[in-house]
């Protein structure tokens, strides 16, 4: 082979003098096929390269160790040039000859490094001479990577490699030693270069790396990525990552980690990596440092967890696993941000969001304080506008489905914390003022008051949305749907808006114009809308921000608008032009008085010379209306007498009264409607006119009210009679607001005076239900008026009529109406009566409660201080108290009672002050019972009432659903504080010792409980407690509790009563504890023959509320199976599915014993359920475990068999019966069923255990195992020859293999 000269090759007869070391390996290039080239020009291969390998390894092959010895020293004396080198590196190039020059052809081959490479002989050697040119590379402080890269690309996707172990244990050492640039490039070729058969060290070695550096993580997990690796390997290195996210990684590194564990993640390991990876992405997301990257950082995160959500598995992983925690304390504020996200994927069904994201919310599982946790640390910028629309969705639909204060509490929250966040920026504050807009117009009437409050809150901070007045301005068009306090609602959003900013003149004259179209409508209800709205915007025009401390009251008379100035004279223009509508109708007077009342006690900065004005006026309308000296004559032949007084001649001027019954009977004079609000309306003039005194109006505490004589109401007849009752009512409203009124004097005298007019109500409250007996379809008259629908609290007494069939439910809710109406503490007895109470009295107001600062006594106690109450009066308050607790925490309809101006948190901020007198009048109570015998006198039934009213006051307390927000912690802890037992004892701070604390002391007073609903009332507080501060201890001592109260055999039961202390002694109960309870009630369950007939394991449980026992049951051991079956060992799962299946076939049993509709369809639809986790999580165990341990499995298996037996009777027997609510889970239990067959036959062949298997039909049967002779024996036989291959739903077979019997279902045996 020869060449022109000066052609460049190496190989050419014109090279100089020959180099014996580098002469050899010429000759075999230049023999096999290779030229090297001296110029820039590659290298050129003159054969295929295929064969230029084979003819190298036959030159080696004549003397191996000789000539590869020779041939390895010419070629690194050749490399030691970078040229040379350079050009080993790079590709050849090979020329195909075609017939003529002009179609010759120049492929490029692999370099000379590649083509030795593949030379078996030479590889290893070959590879040493890379991986050196490696090590000089990455040592050179230049970092010269397209060098390194070309070293790299020789190692890639080599056909064999001779010794794989060496490669990589010196590839790693390099990466080891390598700077940043160059691990960065050997990583990313590790993939390349590598065998499989060395995926598992190398992974090892690179998890150790990762330790090390955070800053080669995601390169690491790429390469990791890019690793075909077994799953044991697999598992191993995400367990590892798991553990070092556990223990805090940066949020670089986050997303990188997320990556990884999200790529390979099955369903059965994707619970676990999930709950590891919320609980690392709850601490790196709660980091507040306002460092920019880190916020990028944490929304590159959310972008990778939204991407590998958008799978279906993943994303409802991720909602499996939230909506299976059941402590609040256990939920993180990642939780919420995480449902945002998911809400956003359009992969998952939104509304299945919201549908948990409520049910999270109702059970109190998401606090208000969660949402204010995420809000202040957990929302990155851009993270809250990417969800923006999530939140203001989910927060509408609470708003919009549930009327649950919890729930609307937690929706106010939401929007407010939305609204005022520093990341939402003006335009989405507008998008949620329209949104509040759209909710006023499209919710339901219910949940309409909690919107518009949720506005009224968001009032200081509306400014920060643009063109926010001409939004909330069209709540106006919506005025027509409200009813009165939203109407005040309404108008005090707009007014507020108006009223205080001059360049919304227009807008305030607009308001003025509608209100004043109103006042002068003819129609009642655009009257009552205008009288409401104009007491509003008086109250806002008359509002002053100027200091006016230091002004005092004028003493100059003013009786005439034109008497005031400035913005006091328009308010007061407004009131009299508001007056004039409202005068021609007493009920629309007395609304408003009480809009006046209530206008004065909830604002402060109002201008005195307005109030002044109103003062006189009042005043001077009160005296000449109301009072009289002198008893009127007889009127429908009632005789009237002057009743009541407790004013001595010393004590004032002249004697005077009320004149209730000329008022009451002689409408036309002036009506008496009028007289409770006025006087309401008086005494709060009174009361700022004079600093808090009241001494200029005290007389009326004590003066008469004229009244008919009540001995003749024997005589009368029926109208006289009605009469007399309205004369009472109003009698009883008139006492209310003068107790209102003065129990908050704090002279001796007074004091008195008002409890002894606590005493009248009592008397007179019974008067009224004797009077009504003999007229129980009067309708008395309204204590609160201007009501849009009809008869809210003015409706007529009806009688217990059988009418059609009355509704069974209203039976078990009981109405908080009679709290206020009739008194129940009263020292007589109220007369038994079979009427509905339908009708409201005057709320007295909240200051009652200071009364029980004075000591309470008992018959035969003796008081060394002057006030005192005694047990009737200690009922009477705390009942009143019960009542207001109930109705604004629980948020009822108040209707236009002045209760509506009281805040829930207010009055609940004053608890501990209350509960410390009670917890004194408490102990004495406990006291007193310990030491009086049982018996049914009227001390030991006011006794007993006592004790279940301050366990209900408890109750509803703890209960109140602001207590999740966090700021109300310390109020929660005065509160329990105020109630410990002993107020000398050890201090406790810790709220988690001080709820022990009561629950044990709670716990404790089991044995004065005299009524199933004081039972519920202990237990309620328990509960609510142990929300507010769960811990294992304290769910053990209640679930005791309970225990011991269903021991006990109550004379009159409610079922909804029942089902709570029985849901509270399941509770902690695990299903060991539900199987042995279960099997004594196998033994009890036949005994119950009769309604009466009860458990002797629980008293409480009679035949007639078994259901609620047994749907309980079934309840309980559903959720304990699904909990616990999450964690557990393979011989731990074996007990478990042994105990359940035990557990479900002692039920079977008791449904037997107690075959009732509600029993047979709660055994259905929770076998299905149960059946299916078994399929899930139970049947993959039992398959591992079939090997080890067969005849547990098979005990297993047959134990439910004995179930499915019977379910599918149960489904033939709804099937004959027509029974709806049962044939519901037949397809359910039926496909259930075919898959669970098929699951077990295969497991028990699949480990060579088929003898323990078998297959057939049976006929169908019914309950009691009789036949089912609806069809044809022969024709049954005939479809079973044809169809060996169905599967049917049971294998109850006949001796012998009888396979006979339609519609039969296959099981196993």
């Amino acid at each position: 082979m020869t060449t022109q000269p000066g052609s460049g090759i190496l190989t050419s007869n014109s090279q100089p003098a020959k180099n014996p070391s580098t002469e050899f390996f010429k000759t075999v290039m230049r023999d096999s096929g290779v030229k090297l080239v001296a110029s820039d020009d590659p290298n050129v291969l003159t054969q295929e390269q295929a064969l230029v390998v084979r003819d190298i390894d036959k030159h080696l092959d004549s003397d191996p160790d000789e000539n590869i010895d020779k041939f390895l020293r010419g070629f690194r004396v050749l490399v030691k040039k970078e040229k040379y080198l350079r050009k080993a590196l790079l590709a050849t190039s090979f020329k195909k000859q075609g017939g003529s020059p002009e179609t010759e052809v120049e492929i490029q081959q692999e370099s000379l490094f590649r083509i030795f490479l593949k030379v078996s002989r030479l590889q290893k050697e070959i590879i040493d001479i890379v991986l050196d040119e490696l090590t000089s590379t990455i040592s050179d402080e230049e970092h010269d990577v397209p060098r390194l890269r070309l070293l790299l690309s020789q190692l890639r996707y080599l056909p064999h490699i001779k010794d794989p172990q060496s490669l990589t244990t010196k590839l790693l050492d390099i990466l080891d030693i390598a700077s940043f640039p160059s691990q960065l490039e050997i990583l990313d070729s590790i993939p390349e270069i590598l065998p499989d058969s060395e995926y598992s060290e190398t992974a090892s070695e690179l998890i150790q790396m990762l330790d090390k550096s955070d800053d080669l993580a995601s390169a690491i997990i790429d390469c990791l990525n890019a690793l075909n690796l077994d799953a044991d390997t697999r598992a191993r290195i995400q367990d590892h990552i798991l553990a070092k996210m556990l223990t805090g990684t940066s949020t670089k590194t986050f997303p990188v980690f997320l990556d990884f564990l999200m790529s390979d993640c099955t369903s059965r390991t994707l619970p676990g990596t999930l709950m590891k990876i919320r609980s690392s992405l709850n601490a790196i997301m709660g980091n507040d440092n306002p460092d920019k990257d880190k916020e990028s950082s944490k929304v590159v995160i959310f972008t990778r967890l939204q991407k590998s959500a958008v799978t279906k598995v993943v994303s409802e992983g991720w909602l499996s696993l939230i909506s299976n925690i059941k402590v609040h304390t256990d939920h993180k504020p990642i939780d919420l941000i995480i449902l945002f996200m998911l809400h956003s994927n359009t992969k998952l069904k939104k509304r299945t969001i919201e549908t948990t994201f409520r049910k999270r919310v109702k059970e109190g599982l998401f606090k208000c304080g969660l949402l204010e946790q995420g809000f202040d640390k957990y929302f990155p910028q851009q993270l809250l506008r990417d969800y923006f629309n999530s939140v203001v969705e989910i927060g509408s639909g609470l708003l919009r489905t549930s009327d649950d204060p919890v729930v609307t509490d937690f929706a106010s929250t939401l929007f407010k914390l939305l609204f005022t966040h520093d990341y939402t920026i003006p335009t989405f504050r507008q998008e949620i003022l329209e949104n509040m807009v759209v909710l006023v117009g499209s919710s339901d009437q219910k949940n309409l008051t909690a919107i518009l409050n949720i506005l009224v809150e968001l009032l200081d901070d509306v400014a920060k949305s643009p063109n926010h007045a001409i939004i909330l301005m069209r709540l106006l068009e919506k005025i027509d749907t409200c009813e009165s306090n939203d109407v005040r609602l309404v108008y005090e959003i707009l007014c507020r808006l108006t009223c205080y900013d001059e360049s919304l003149l227009g807008l305030k004259e607009e308001i003025h114009m509608v209100i004043r179209k109103h006042l002068s409508s003819s129609k009642r209800s655009l009257k009552l809308r205008g009288i409401i709205a104009g007491v509003v915007m008086a109250k806002h025009v008359a509002a002053t921000m100027d200091d006016q401390s230091d002004l005092s009251l004028s003493e100059e008379t003013i009786l005439s608008v034109n008497q005031l100035k400035g913005s006091a004279k328009e308010a007061a223009a407004i009131l009299e032009l508001t007056n004039t509508s409202a005068c021609t109708c007493p009920e629309l007077l007395g609304l408003y008085y009480d809009e006046l009342g209530s206008m004065l006690v909830k604002s402060d900065k109002v201008d005195k010379n307005f109030v002044t004005w109103l003062y006189d006026l009042v005043t001077n309308e009160f005296q000449h209306m109301y009072v009289a000296e002198s008893v009127c004559d007889a009127i429908n032949d009632l005789e009237f007498s002057k009743q009541f007084d407790i004013n001595s001649e010393d004590e004032v001027d002249s004697l005077f009264a009320v004149n209730i019954a000329e008022l009451t009977l002689k409408p036309e004079k002036n009506s008496i409607l009028v007289l409770a609000p006025h006087f309401r309306l008086l005494r709060m003039l009174h009361f700022r006119h004079h600093n808090g005194d009241l001494s200029s109006i005290d007389a009326l505490l004590g003066c008469g009210v004229i009244l008919p004589k009540f001995e003749q109401r024997d005589s009368v007849g029926i109208e006289q009679l009605k009469q007399m009752a309205d004369c009472v009512f109003h009698c009883i409203n008139w006492f209310r607001e003068t107790i209102s009124g003065f129990v908050v004097q704090k002279e001796p005298k007074l004091r008195s005076k008002v409890i002894r007019r606590v005493d009248d109500l009592h008397e007179l409250e019974n008067l009224l239900l004797e009077c009504l007996e003999n007229v129980p379809s009067h309708k008395l008259p309204q204590s609160y008026f201007g009501s849009q629908s009809t008869n809210r609290s003015g409706s007529p007494i009806k009688e217990a009529t059988k009418v059609g069939k009355a509704p069974r439910k209203k039976l078990k809710t009981r109405e908080f109406v009679e709290d206020t109406s009739v008194a129940p503490c009263s020292s007589k007895p109220p007369p038994k009566t079979k009427l509905e109470r339908n009708f409201t009295f005057r709320e007295i107001d909240t200051d009652l409660v200071k009364l029980l600062k004075y000591p309470l006594t008992c018959a035969e106690m003796s008081s060394t201080v002057s006030i005192t109450l005694n047990l009737n009066q200690f009922n009477f308050i705390l009942t009143d108290y019960v009542a207001k607790l109930t109705k604004l925490t629980k948020k009822r309809d108040l209707g236009l009672s002045h209760l509506n101006i009281v805040a829930p948190s207010d009055l609940i901020s004053d608890c501990h002050k209350v509960l410390l007198n009670v917890n004194q009048h408490f102990e004495v109570i406990i006291k007193k019972m310990d030491e009086i015998e049982q018996c049914d006198d009227n001390e030991t039934t006011q006794l007993k009432l006592g004790f279940g009213l301050v366990l209900e006051c408890l109750s509803v307390i703890f209960s109140w659903s602001g207590f999740q927000h966090s700021k109300r912690l310390d109020t929660l802890r005065e509160i329990l504080k105020s109630f410990r037992s002993d107020i000398t004892s050890t201090p406790l701070n810790s709220v988690n010792l001080l709820t022990a604390e009561l629950v044990n002391r709670l716990s404790d007073y089991t044995k004065y409980c005299s009524s199933l609903k004081q039972a519920v009332d202990l237990i309620a507080t328990t509960e609510a407690l142990f929300t507010l501060s769960p811990n294992p201890s304290t769910r053990s001592k209640i679930a005791k509790t309970a225990g011991t109260l269903l021991k006990q055999k109550w004379q009159t039961q409610s079922s909804t009563n029942v089902d709570v202390l029985i849901k509270s002694y399941l509770s902690s109960a695990t299903i060991k504890t539900i199987c042995g309870m279960v099997g004594t009630l196998q033994d009890e369950a036949p005994t119950l023959t009769t309604k009466s007939d009860s458990l002797d394991m629980l008293q409480t449980v009679t035949k007639s509320h078994f259901y609620i026992f047994y749907r309980n049951l079934w309840t309980s051991l559903h959720e304990r199976v699904k909990t616990e079956v999450q964690s557990l060992t393979n011989s731990q799962h074996l007990t478990l599915w042994r105990t359940t299946a035990l557990t479900m076939q002692g039920l079977m049993t008791v449904v037997k014993a107690q075959e009732s509709k509600a029993n047979l369809v709660c055994f259905l639809k929770k076998s299905v359920a149960i059946l299916k986790i078994f399929l899930s999580h139970g049947i993959p165990i039992l398959e591992i475990e079939l090997k080890s341990e067969p005849d547990r499995v098979v005990e297993i298996f047959k134990t439910i068999q004995s179930n499915t037996r019977f379910l599918h009777h149960l489904c033939c027997y709804s099937k004959l019966m027509k029974d709806a609510s049962l044939m519901t889970y037949v397809p359910q239990f039926r496909l259930t069923l075919e898959t669970l067959v098929f699951r077990v036959k295969a497991a028990l062949v699949a480990n060579g255990c088929s003898a323990a298997f078998w297959m057939g039909n049976l006929r169908n049967r019914d309950l009691q195992g009789e036949d089912i002779l609806s069809q044809s024996t022969e024709a049954s036989r005939e479809e079973n020859e044809d169809e060996d291959e169905e599967m049917p739903s049971d294998d109850d077979l006949d001796d012998g293999g009888d396979q006979s019997g339609s519609e039969g279902s296959e099981v196993f045996g």
